[in-house]
């Protein structure tokens, strides 16, 4: 994730955020920051010392400071988006494992590769939320991983039904 800020005198500072790694990397006016640890960036020019401090974390948010100003990266997720995503998983373990539905022709994946799509769609949902900025984005995003992993499972339960006929 990138995003552009504007601090003292209309300079810009550039932030970027490796979606794989969570590493940070500042730039401003096109030079870089240099990484004192993991959460202190310096940059030393012409007799000014500019020093950013990153706190927070992936659920909360992201936020660092600048020359005592706070900038805010990234807003925390919602409770509603990590409850929300972690549905698929539970549809998995508890439509995959009552034997009812299946008995009535409703047949829905369950176990080990019902467990396995559930877990990757509310992993990857919950991520993946974390790297939007908007609320409706993020609610959006976590009801099509529920859509999505709903209709896999569905489809792949009726077509082992189908298989063992």
């Amino acid at each position: 994730m990138k995003k552009t800020f504007i601090v003292n005198e209309n300079k810009n500072l550039e932030v970027k955020q490796n979606m794989f790694t969570g590493l940070f990397t500042f730039s401003l006016e096109d030079q870089k920051f240099v990484r004192v640890d993991r959460q202190h960036f310096v940059l030393n020019k012409e007799n000014e010392k500019n020093e950013i401090v990153v706190s927070g974390n992936f659920y909360h948010g992201f936020r660092f400071t600048f020359n005592g100003e706070e900038y805010i990266f990234s807003t925390r997720l919602e409770w509603y988006v990590i409850i929300l995503g972690f549905v698929p998983l539970i549809l998995s373990i508890v439509l995959g494992s009552v034997r009812e539905l299946a008995e009535a022709g409703f047949y829905y994946v369950g176990g080990a590769i019902g467990g396995a799509i559930g877990g990757a769609f509310t992993g990857l949902s919950i991520y993946l939320a974390g790297y939007l900025c908007k609320k409706w984005q993020r609610l959006l995003l976590v009801l099509m991983a529920i859509i999505l992993s709903f209709g896999i499972c569905f489809m792949i339960g009726n077509i082992i039904a189908a298989v063992s006929k």
